[in-house]
């Protein structure tokens, strides 16, 4: 068994530059905050948790009959989803991000993947919270930065991408991937 989702990588330098400057502001508050890594940011178009390695190929197929080409994504505003995560939103791009995330549970329902119960919200983890002494004073930092504009993204690709949980943070690798 190996635990696996479907996403898009965030690549792009000056978008990541700019999360690091963000994920930078948040360290010195009293907080005990895990950040992710600047290779693991991306958008989680279904989490399929712990599959068996022989669905890959059946997970492919559907991949391949995604309705997906390029498309540009605007990555901004900050938010949190107490008490536990800070995440960047997308602006421009969602219709695009909730086509494809439709078609996947739809068709990955065939597979015994169950549907998402929760409206699709489009996010970028940046951080996990694990203990905050003053809310407020990380709601006013996350106000600051509430509505940044971090940039824009052409997103050409997506992956099935496996996730290895060690003590010191995942560890992912892309299974497969489909270009638009």
């Amino acid at each position: 068994m190996m635990r696996c989702f479907l996403c898009i990588e965030i690549k792009k330098p000056e978008i990541i530059s700019k999360i690091l400057q963000f994920q930078e502001e948040l360290k010195p508050i009293d907080a005990k905050i895990k950040f992710v890594e600047t290779g693991n940011l991306h958008f989680t178009l279904k989490f399929l948790g712990e599959i068996d390695p022989i669905l890959v190929d059946e997970i492919y197929s559907v991949m391949k009959g995604t309705p997906f080409s390029a498309f540009t994504m605007t990555v901004e505003k900050v938010g949190l989803f107490w008490p536990r995560v800070i995440w960047i939103g997308i602006s421009k791009g969602r219709e695009e991000l909730a086509a494809i995330t439709s078609f996947l549970n739809q068709n990955l329902k065939k597979l015994g993947f169950k549907p998402e119960k929760r409206k699709f919200s489009p996010h970028v983890t940046i951080g996990r919270i694990k203990y905050v002494k003053d809310r407020n004073l990380l709601n006013n930092l996350v106000e600051k930065w509430r509505n940044q504009l971090f940039g824009n993204i052409e997103i050409s690709a997506f992956q099935l991408k496996k996730s290895i949980l060690t003590p010191k943070g995942p560890i992912y690798s892309i299974l497969k991937e489909i270009n638009g």
